[in-house]
């Protein structure tokens, strides 16, 4: 199970979990329109894309 940090707080992510999934399983808020369990997430809103360490490009 990897350890993410979101805003400062390290939370815990179960594997092939989403970053916004597990933020908002922590409680924490991600702005997301787009997102809906029976769709598959492509990000087409934009709104919860965030930066990660070593990558160059938001995802």
């Amino acid at each position: 199970m990897p350890d993410i940090t979101v805003n400062g707080q390290v939370i815990a992510a179960e594997d092939g979990m989403s970053v916004l999934d597990a933020a908002l399983s922590h409680g924490i808020d991600i702005p997301h329109i787009c997102d809906h369990p029976m769709l598959e997430k492509y990000g087409g809103c934009r709104m919860c894309l965030v930066s990660l360490e070593g990558i160059p490009r938001l995802v």
